[in-house]
């Protein structure tokens, strides 16, 4: 009765391949300053409707200095922001040689609900004894 995803034989995840040949140069697009989504907006997938959780776009950059963008998309249901991080610090780590960063820990049972707060707060999901989908 607890949140989980589940997949069937079959099931993937969208992978993108595109070029980008647009203004802006690859240290204008790297930067960590502020800037407009519209700049940024080629370089993420569409997150395909009918409940996909994840998709990635890897976007060649052409100009004076090639380089790669790679794009994801990640529905909040499958993951905070510190998970999809730790994923794609693990991903990088893989691609790069390095060794990966320490696994999470995964286990229910290292935080007690004594009080069951977590059915108090899946009843306000339930209308007239039935769950609500949270699918689109």
């Amino acid at each position: 009765d607890r949140y989980e995803l589940h997949y069937r034989p079959g099931d993937g995840v969208t992978f993108t391949v595109a070029e980008y040949e647009g203004g802006k140069e690859l240290d204008e697009l790297a930067a960590d300053d502020a800037r407009e989504v519209a700049a940024i907006a080629p370089f993420l997938p569409p997150l395909p409707a009918g409940g996909a959780v994840l998709a990635l776009q890897a976007t060649l950059l052409s100009g004076r200095r090639r380089g790669l963008a790679l794009g994801v998309a990640l529905h909040h249901a499958a993951c905070d922001g510190a998970t999809s991080t730790h994923f794609l610090h693990t991903w990088a780590s893989i691609c790069t040689g390095a060794p990966p960063p320490q696994s999470p820990i995964i286990d229910r049972s290292l935080f007690p609900d004594p009080r069951g707060l977590y059915d108090f707060t899946d009843a306000g999901r339930k209308i007239g004894g039935r769950r609500k989908s949270w699918a689109r």
